[in-house]
């Protein structure tokens, strides 16, 4: 990518896009292009395509997808699958036949098989059924197959990212569609405005997760629309499989305890009392991913979970304070 070439990013207002978007003003990137869902619905077909003629993007990073906590997938399988395969699928075609000259797609952790070898390697995609976010998985899992479809078939450089769990600003902190940290968060800080003597936690806690900040995976992902094409992940570590071909790992390497994690929180909250697990969908017991291929590429995490924690906390403290 040059300096003044014209990027789009789908989904500027979600928790990746957002902060791809900063990443690309901050290494001074200045025609981006971004729209909110009321003047670009990707679900529409017709949109879509008349804002890449009318736009004509270089580069595309697609970070728009209909997400959730667990809760919100198990309750809406169909829209989990059938939302995100419209919004995918335009913007890929759209891509192609426009003449885009690269696009990232960003896949989901929640797509390795959870009986699979850990840690999770690219060639075990689609190698077995994943968790309760089956309807998600599978979208995505159609979205990586379309991206290396466009490549073998008509040699497109469209490349996948996976990255594991994310967390950082532009997170929803709604309890019944968030995500672990976010829900903790706000879970543990109102417990400590209403002084609560405990907080009521999914699952056993003793489930293992790896988390990785938004900026930090944002960095990882300009880095690749910048200097790496899809054949340059051949010449990464370990053996390409054909499914996993243009696909790649964006990690931190390290796993934590939802027990430890909740403790950590509640030590940055400055939270006193208990942590309750009710054992309630205690969820796969670890996913793990392997980011050894862009580890070889000079990449790795600079945020530590707990530096990371503290700067989300005091976002959303200071400009999102719940009502309690």
């Amino acid at each position: 990518m040059e300096k003044n070439s014209r990027i789009y990013v789908a989904g500027h207002l979600g928790l990746s896009g957002g902060a791809i978007l900063k990443e690309l003003i901050k290494r001074s990137y200045h025609k981006i292009s971004y729209e909110t869902h009321e003047n670009l619905n990707l679900e529409d077909p017709n949109r879509v395509f008349n804002w890449f003629f009318e736009e004509s993007p270089e580069y595309v990073f697609l970070c728009a997808a209909y997400t959730g906590g667990i809760k919100t997938a198990i309750d809406n399988p169909v829209d989990m699958l059938l939302k995100n395969a419209r919004i995918q699928n335009n913007v890929i075609e759209a891509c192609y036949e426009y003449n885009v000259k690269k696009l990232l797609f960003l896949g989901s952790s929640c797509i390795y098989p959870v009986n699979g070898e850990q840690p999770y390697k690219e060639e075990q995609l689609g190698e077995g059924r994943t968790d309760e976010n089956w309807s998600y998985a599978i979208g995505k899992l159609a979205g990586i197959q379309l991206v290396r479809s466009y490549h073998c078939q008509y040699n497109c450089n469209f490349i996948t990212a996976i990255p594991c769990n994310l967390y950082g600003p532009n997170d929803r902190y709604e309890l019944d569609s968030s995500h672990v940290i976010p829900a903790l968060i706000r879970k543990i800080h109102e417990a400590k405005v209403s002084d609560k003597s405990f907080v009521e936690a999914w699952g056993t806690g003793h489930v293992k997760r790896e988390f990785l900040h938004t900026a930090d995976f944002a960095n990882a992902c300009v880095g690749l629309m910048e200097n790496h094409d899809y054949g340059d992940f051949h010449k990464l570590p370990h053996l390409m499989q054909v499914f996993s071909d243009g696909v790649i790992n964006v990690g931190s390497s390290i796993e934590t305890s939802i027990v430890d994690l909740a403790t950590l929180l509640c030590k940055i909250i400055g939270y006193e009392g208990q942590i309750k697990f009710n054992g309630d969908n205690p969820g796969v017991e670890s996913k793990l991913m392997d980011s050894s291929r862009i580890a070889a590429l000079g990449w790795s995490p600079q945020i530590s979970l707990e530096d990371g924690l503290q700067r989300v906390y005091e976002d959303w403290s200071h400009n999102q304070p719940c009502s309690c």
